[in-house]
């Protein structure tokens, strides 16, 4: 069967050439005339080719999405809700996964160039500069998220991660805890600096030695999360743990249930990321929520700004996560 083309539609319609494709890149036309040619190009089964309208206009309508980790449920949903907003606005999404592979990451920069994307989002598992000087001549818009890497001229989308991390130290201290682990992520550490920078602070603030604060840093996975658990819970002063993070969340959470302790009673514990398992929990647990949905918002919003206008100047967006306060810190 033949393909349909623009003037198939135009002999069908009896319009012209220019108000199909006024209709077909998104312009505004008469309600009748949209209503004339969508039943047109039903008919029809006319499918625009973009790798013919991508030579001519040098658009691809796709953005390339690099996450360090796809099983992360902090990254996928946040994925999630960017793939939806880009759809609406009819763009594709391409997804890499770089597994914490700074090689692999690079390669995956590198293809989604020479694949002709229109931007990048990247959430980046380096904070150096030196492993993204590759960017430094490529001419589509990029936007980093969860990282900011120093000496990086391109637009960032950051939460509060200090202040956040001070405020729910220093909120744990202020019910009586003097004797309080941490978990970061080892993996990420602009972000986990940042929140433990917050975590000393308060303590300082607080006037309570630093040697009371019980530091652990676990990469990507739930079960050396579970493992670092079990390692908290023999020291027998810590009365407080600071998940700081979903994945060491997750990990605390299914130690807890599992050796059925009871929370806050024998422990307190304050968790990170709102999302499925962590909302199941009771006692309902104090927990930060991250703006996910915000930031979904803001990256789509900027991106398209930098698309229409690709000279603005770069700037870092600080969004500010909540403590949203359950039933797992204790007064003591």
């Amino acid at each position: 069967m033949k393909k349909a083309t623009i003037h198939d539609i135009c002999d069908l319609t009896g319009l012209s050439s220019g108000t199909v494709s006024k209709y077909l890149n998104g312009g505004a036309i008469k309600e009748k005339n949209r209503i004339l040619l969508a039943d047109a190009i039903q008919k029809l089964n006319y499918h625009v080719d973009e790798y013919a309208r991508g030579l001519i206009t040098n658009k691809t309508k796709t953005v390339g999405i690099l996450v360090s980790r796809l099983d992360n449920l902090f990254y996928s949903r946040m994925i999630f809700d960017i793939e939806e907003q880009l759809y609406r606005k009819g763009y594709a999404t391409i997804i890499k996964e770089s597994s914490y592979d700074i090689q692999k990451e690079q390669k995956s920069i590198s293809w989604f160039i020479s694949h002709r994307v229109d931007a990048l989002i990247i959430f980046p598992i380096s904070d150096r500069r030196e492993d993204y000087k590759l960017l430094e001549e490529v001419d589509v818009p990029v936007i980093f998220l969860d990282n900011y890497v120093e000496g990086v001229d391109r637009d960032f989308i950051l939460t509060n991660n200090e202040q956040i991390s001070y405020e729910v130290t220093d909120c744990v201290i202020k019910k009586g805890h003097r004797h309080i682990a941490i978990i970061v992520d080892g993996n990420n550490a602009y972000t986990s600096n940042c929140r433990l920078k917050g975590f000393k602070r308060a303590f300082d603030d607080n006037n309570i030695g630093e040697e009371n604060a019980k530091i652990y840093k676990i990469n990507q996975s739930i079960d050396y999360a579970y493992k670092v658990g079990k390692e908290i819970l023999s020291e027998k002063k810590v009365t407080a743990i600071f998940a700081a993070n979903y994945i060491s969340t997750v990990g605390c959470v299914y130690l807890l249930n599992e050796l059925n302790i009871s929370v806050p009673k024998t422990i307190s514990i304050v968790g990170f990321d709102d999302i499925m398992i962590t909302s199941l929990y009771r006692p309902k647990l104090t927990i930060v929520n991250q703006p996910m949905a915000e930031i979904a918002q803001k990256t789509v919003e900027r991106l398209f700004e930098l698309l229409a206008e690709p000279s603005l100047k770069k700037q870092v967006f600080i969004l500010n996560s909540k403590l949203v306060h359950g039933q797992t810190i204790a007064t003591i």
